[in-house]
């Protein structure tokens, strides 16, 4: 999750709180931290997961494709043809975003700082996983699924959730994405 090392042991406390949200939307998420995934998500997860790769980059990619703006926090890249979904996640913007938030700039060592980094940060890898889950529904007006996600609901510090309509439509996605996988139909949601 983080090849460039940019937050030690962050990235464990950025996945307890996507796990944290995920859960509550009755989805489990599991971490390989091992990094066996092979590229192209086969040999590793059981028929009833979907696998993708979250990434932790120092700032947003500039080249040609990417298109994202300087204040972009994630993105999430969809391609089920050839690869597994893949979430990114911008370090810079993300602790950016925290030091406008708390008005002050914040020193990146200081082990303070590691909290609430990685709070925000799992906040907006949970909104990218959504994405990858449910690419084609478009953002929720309100909570952690709208779009342009705002500071203070990024670095509250009570917890946040995926609205009801976004999470039936992520255990339906998930079922789908599953189900296509394992090579039958997916289940009809009631």
């Amino acid at each position: 999750m983080d090849p460039h090392e940019l937050l030690p042991a962050g990235e464990r406390w950025a996945a307890k709180e996507v796990t944290r949200i995920l859960g509550a939307a009755d989805i489990s998420a599991r971490w390989d931290w091992s990094g066996n995934n092979n590229g192209n998500g086969e040999g590793v997860s059981k028929p009833r997961e979907h696998r993708l790769r979250v990434v932790l980059l120092p700032s947003e990619p500039s080249g040609p494709g990417w298109g994202l703006a300087a204040s972009t926090l994630g993105t999430t890249v969809v391609d089920r043809v050839s690869a597994p979904p893949a979430v990114y996640v911008f370090y810079r913007s993300v602790t950016s975003l925290l030091s406008r938030s708390q008005r002050r700039s914040r020193n990146l060592s200081d082990p303070c700082f590691l909290g609430p980094t990685s709070r925000v940060l799992g906040r907006v890898v949970a909104h990218e996983v959504a994405h990858a889950i449910a690419p084609a529904q478009p953002h929720a007006s309100s909570g952690l699924m709208q779009a342009g996600l705002a500071p203070a609901l990024l670095t509250a510090k009570h917890d946040v959730a995926i609205d009801e309509q976004w999470q039936r439509v992520l255990r339906a996605g998930l079922s789908q994405l599953c189900s296509e996988r394992a090579g039958r139909p997916a289940p009809a949601d009631h």
